[in-house]
C-alpha cells in the first residue's frame, strides 16, 4: 500500500508541472514514472524563466504539501487502534517531504536545477545558465 501510495505521490507530483506548463501554453508530450521518481516531457521550455521557475516549483510544493495532510491524517488516527494504518500514512507524510526536499536540491535537471537555471538566465542566457545549474 505505501509503494502504491508512493507511485500516486510522484504521479501528483509530475502532473502539478505538467498542468502548470499546460496552463502556461507549454506543450508536454508524456510522463514516465519510476518508483523512485518521474518526468514531464515537455515539447520546449517555457520561453519566459519566470514560468519555468515557476513550473519547477509546482512539483516539490505538492509533495510538501501532501506531506502536511497525510501528517494531519496521521495525527487525525492516532489513538483509533488503527497502528498498520497510522504508520502507512506516516511513512508516505515522510517520503513527500523527502520528496520535495530532495527536487528543490540545486542540480540541474532536477526542479532545484531548474530554478537556479531560470533565475540565471536573464543574466548569463540559457546556454551558459544551463551550464552552471548542471
Amino acid at each position: 500500500a505505501v509503494a502504491v501510495g508512493l507511485f500516486v505521490s510522484v504521479l501528483l507530483h509530475e502532473m502539478a508541472h505538467t498542468f502548470y506548463a499546460l496552463r502556461h501554453g507549454g506543450e508536454v508530450h508524456g510522463i514516465t514514472l519510476m518508483i523512485v521518481g518521474g518526468v514531464s516531457e515537455l515539447a520546449q521550455v517555457p520561453k519566459r524563466p519566470r514560468d519555468e521557475a515557476l513550473m519547477a516549483l509546482v512539483g516539490p510544493l505538492t509533495s510538501l504539501g501532501l506531506a502536511a495532510l497525510l501528517g494531519a491524517v496521521t495525527w487525525g488516527v492516532h489513538g483509533l487502534g488503527l497502528f498498520q494504518v497510522q504508520f502507512a500514512l506516516f511513512t508516505l507524510a515522510m517520503l513527500n517531504a523527502v520528496l520535495g526536499v530532495f527536487n528543490l536540491l540545486p542540480a540541474f535537471p532536477m526542479d532545484g536545477g531548474r530554478i537556479v537555471r531560470a533565475a540565471l538566465t536573464p543574466r548569463l542566457g540559457m546556454v551558459r545558465a544551463t551550464r552552471v545549474a548542471a
